[in-house]
């Protein structure tokens, strides 16, 4: 996986686009383009300290948000066209969404509440 280029945005995150394909057989490839964002964890998109120590205790200081599209049997010669029509589909319905002011909050808050739908996992206990 290799990183193709960085992308700021107005809120201050940063887009990583990668590629990640990989030969299938001889002639054919599997495209695959890989989307990075990390998102600090910050205590002031949280009601209470409890729930911003439950979050960073399981994510760390950043999460991460990562989108993934993949196309299979992609003719060789195919390759950079198939790669650049997912990124180019991409950045057309998604990069608004991800460039709001409130898109690291609600990422960060979207991850408190995986927590609770899974407390078991990350709170350390069997």
């Amino acid at each position: 996986m290799h990183l193709i280029k960085t992308i700021p945005l107005p809120n201050a995150l940063e887009i990583e686009i990668w590629d990640a394909s990989r030969p299938i057989a001889a002639y054919t490839v599997r495209i695959e383009l890989v989307i990075k964002i990390s998102v600090e964890v910050k205590r002031e998109y949280f009601e209470n300290p409890e729930q911003y120590e439950m979050t960073r205790k399981a994510f760390g200081s950043d999460a991460l948000f990562e989108y993934r599209k993949e196309r299979s049997f992609v003719p060789l010669e195919m390759k950079q066209a198939a790669f650049d029509e997912l990124l180019s589909e991409f950045m057309r319905n998604s990069l608004e969404y991800l460039s709001k002011p409130n898109f690291p909050s609600r990422f960060i808050l979207s991850k408190y509440r995986e927590l609770q739908n899974i407390p078991t996992h990350f709170s350390g206990t069997e």
